[in-house]
């Protein structure tokens, strides 16, 4: 998974991030306080590797999804203890 230099976030995030905001870098950069060239070198790794980029959007999907499903066994579970102690 590649990160932007110096920073936490991911290419792919980043990618996705300026998808939102239909291409504008500039606006991105503002708002996640990061120099827009950081912003275009992430744009352009992800043009050059698109396959990386596409695993690791596939992997952050499956693991959301986990743990959506993991959230609700967990209030299903909440919820029998409260039926059982009533």
């Amino acid at each position: 998974m590649a990160y932007v230099r110096s920073t936490r976030f991911t290419a792919y995030w980043i990618v996705q991030a300026v998808g939102r905001l239909k291409g504008n870098v500039e606006r991105a950069a503002k708002i996640w306080d990061l120099p827009a060239d950081k912003v275009r070198a992430a744009l352009h790794y992800a043009e050059a590797y698109p396959e990386e980029i596409d695993s690791d959007i596939a992997q952050a999907e499956a693991s959301r999804s986990s743990l959506i499903k993991a959230e609700r066994s967990l209030q299903n579970a909440g919820n029998l203890a409260k039926e059982n102690k009533a």
